[in-house]
């Protein structure tokens, strides 16, 4: 099918990615499924191995959905595609980010619900990453926050209900985090104030973004947080 740029298999019982092989594919949804990994390992007793093609091979792929599956982890991420703008991986048992690295045109990853308690993973050549949903891990320490550092285009960023911030007694939680990403442009579901914005302590090195001009061509909430959603 070398003309197929959307494919939807929600609802299968497709258990891994292997031998996906689609030249102009560009949109791939794989909701509710049973993969609990990216790439099967090879079987070194399958009498067919040399004919199979194991990997992944649709280097036009710029957006897609692995929700509500049993990944662990996504160390082969890049391996689908380097392109990907848009990826939803939520209510899955991800432990750690490590794969992300080269997913430098990414701009909107969704995480909510998995197992993740640091955020190990992310680096300055991110530049594209606008949207990060890590709702709902288990993330106990604000301070991992700032390995977020790194992603100057983030504008917003939805963080609740991780065990820093479950029982909501710690009202400084918002600021803290500002204080820590002065760029943001919303926090959760509520825009950063402008009062907020001037009581942001900025740390010495983020001196270069107390001037900093919000992008307000990034959009509203519903064009931006399809939190339980497909795309």
């Amino acid at each position: 099918m070398p003309y197929l740029k959307v494919l939807t298999l929600n609802s299968n019982k497709v258990s891994s990615l292997s031998g996906l092989k689609q030249s102009s594919l560009k949109c791939l949804s794989l909701n509710d499924n049973n993969i609990s990994q990216l790439i099967c390992e090879s079987d070194n007793n399958s009498s067919f191995k040399d004919n199979y093609f194991n990997g992944i091979d649709c280097p036009e792929l710029m957006a897609l959905s692995i929700c509500s599956n049993n990944l662990i982890n996504i160390n082969n991420i890049s391996q689908v595609s380097i392109n990907l703008s848009v990826l939803y991986l939520s209510r899955n048992k991800i432990q750690n980010l490590k794969g992300l690295k080269d997913l430098i045109n990414l701009e909107r990853l969704h995480l909510r619900s998995n197992h993740i308690t640091k955020l190990d993973g992310f680096n300055e050549k991110m530049k594209k990453l606008k949207y990060l949903n890590i709702r709902e891990n288990r993330i106990d320490n604000i301070k991992e926050l700032k390995k977020l550092k790194c992603l100057s285009s983030l504008k917003i960023l939805v963080v609740k209900s991780n065990n820093f911030n479950d029982n909501n007694e710690n009202t400084n939680n918002r600021m803290n985090i500002l204080n820590m990403l002065p760029w943001l442009k919303r926090l959760d579901k509520d825009e950063v104030t402008k009062n907020e914005k001037d009581n942001i302590e900025y740390e010495e090195t983020d001196d270069a973004y107390s001037n900093i001009e919000i992008d307000s061509s990034i959009g509203n909430e519903e064009e931006l947080i399809f939190e339980d959603q497909d795309f």
